[in-house]
């Protein structure tokens, strides 16, 4: 007679979920931190935004994009009115514009600076960083008045050239116009600047021409050779520095706009914003170390109002400052800039960041399946603690202790084993681990049939030993 159906037998998973997404995930993280110091390599074109034609920040950027250019790089540039519409560039991914100067003052509109306002200024343009300030940029009051004039209130009435819309000029103007007793509606406002502002004073068709800009702008020779002109000096210099802590008080000494000319006659206080080297937050690092050598290069020499590497500096930045260019700022470039092609200096540079994590992946991946062979052993562990259990019970028990809870412990550690999943390299712990228990089910069985045995006997004993009734 054919015996019952064979059961199926049922082939343990070869693998545990869990513990493989666990590896996996601390793999990806690993290879993504990779991957993210591993960027494309280093842009072959950079798009800057500067000012207008023939102003120091096209100036300056026309000497940045020779010195990229021996990198290897192409620094594209783009004329703009001034520092607002630079800022705006910047401030929209769509524009192209990766750098650009701006003027202090346009991000803060005039607010004191802080701690604070740094942080609120960097949560309103959150994809904007600062890579260093970059030089002064002084204010300039030129006029042909028979009077000389020291306070701002003195100029009212006056025909004056305030710069033309949406540039650094008119955004410092509006905010310390004001403040020092001269009102926008005070006097006749030109919106002009430039060659078109010159060619007005010197036609007589304007009084005084203001203007934001730094001391090698060309401008400033062409109004000085205007018959006549003099350079205003403000005696409420130090009030406004106060008043707006992001100016500084500078002092052009006699003779420094034209030595033959003796212009000006006399020394003249000034009060200057400071320009600021400005990228977008994404903008490739290693590009950002080459704006940095550019801007070492172009604005560290000793100037009228600067000292010698006064410039590039951490100092009058209203934005966050990149984390890298504040390093290179403070501590200088580094060991490997200094002495190998700056394309090998990033690429070792990369590299010294990589290696500690591959060799810490190469670990992890290496000591995998240890971790994983403990793992299956703790899990099987745990049931030998059940059997072990069973066995004390046992060793303690008398013969007629009722193991009918100990039978039942063990078939739920039968079933347990049956649903364990153990991959097929690991079977023969799980078949020890059978073995083990069907041992423990030997013991209890044999226990059972003493413990039978012994109710059996014990009735006929009570009998032999009670007296005979009378």
């Amino acid at each position: 007679m054919p015996g019952p159906p064979a059961r199926r037998a049922r082939l343990p998973r070869t693998s545990s979920p869990r513990f493989v997404f666990a590896v996996a995930a601390v793999c990806l993280a690993l290879v993504a931190v990779i991957v993210l110091a591993l960027r494309p390599g280093i842009p072959r074109k950079v798009v800057m935004t500067t000012g207008f034609k023939g102003s120091a920040y096209q100036q300056f950027a026309l000497d940045y994009r020779a010195i990229l250019a021996r990198h290897g790089v192409t620094l594209e540039l783009r004329e703009s009115r001034g520092a607002p519409q630079n800022l705006k560039a910047l401030d929209d991914p769509r524009s192209g514009v990766d750098v650009g100067f701006l003027q202090s003052g346009v991000l803060n509109g005039g607010r004191t600076f802080t701690a604070g306002l740094r942080e609120s200024i960097g949560v309103e343009h959150p994809d904007l960083v600062a890579l260093a300030s970059t030089f002064y940029e002084p204010l300039w009051i030129f006029h042909r008045l028979p009077n000389d004039p020291v306070v701002l209130s003195e100029l009212a009435g006056k025909r004056i050239a305030i710069g033309g819309p949406d540039t650094g000029t008119q955004v410092l103007l509006k905010q310390i116009l004001p403040v020092g007793g001269l009102e926008l509606g005070a006097f006749d406002a030109r919106e002009v600047g430039g060659k078109e502002a010159i060619a007005a004073l010197a036609a007589g068709q304007l009084d005084v021409v203001m203007l934001v800009t730094a001391e090698n702008s060309p401008l400033l020779a062409q109004l000085a050779a205007v018959p006549g002109v003099k350079l205003m000096s403000l005696a409420h210099a130090d009030a406004l520095t106060r008043r707006f802590p992001w100016l500084a008080r500078l002092t052009l000494p006699r003779g420094g706009l034209d030595l033959a000319r003796d212009l000006p006659p006399r020394d003249v206080t000034l009060v200057s914003s400071t320009a600021a080297l400005v990228a977008r937050r994404d903008l490739h690092p290693a590009i950002v170390l080459m704006l940095l050598e550019a801007a070492n290069e172009t604005h560290a020499e000793a100037g009228t109002f600067q000292r010698q590497k006064e410039f590039p500096s951490v100092e009058h930045l209203e934005l966050p400052i990149q984390r890298d260019a504040e390093k290179y700022i403070v501590e200088g470039p580094s060991f490997l800039l200094e002495h190998l092609p700056f394309a090998v200096a990033t690429l070792v540079r990369r590299l010294s960041f990589i290696l500690p994590v591959a060799a810490l992946l190469f670990s992890i991946l290496k000591y995998a399946p240890k971790g994983y062979a403990w793992w299956i052993d703790r899990r099987i562990y745990r049931v030998y603690g059940q059997l072990r259990t069973i066995e004390d019970e046992l060793d303690r028990a008398g013969p007629s202790c009722d193991i009918a809870p100990w039978i039942a412990l063990l078939a739920r550690v039968d079933e347990h084993v049956a649903r364990l999943p153990t991959p097929l390299g690991y079977s023969d712990r799980l078949y020890t681990l059978r073995q083990h228990a069907d041992f423990v089910r030997e013991r209890l069985e044999r226990h059972r049939e003493r413990a039978e045995a012994h109710r059996a006997t014990e009735p006929a004993e009570r009998s032999a030993t009670q007296p005979p009734a009378v």
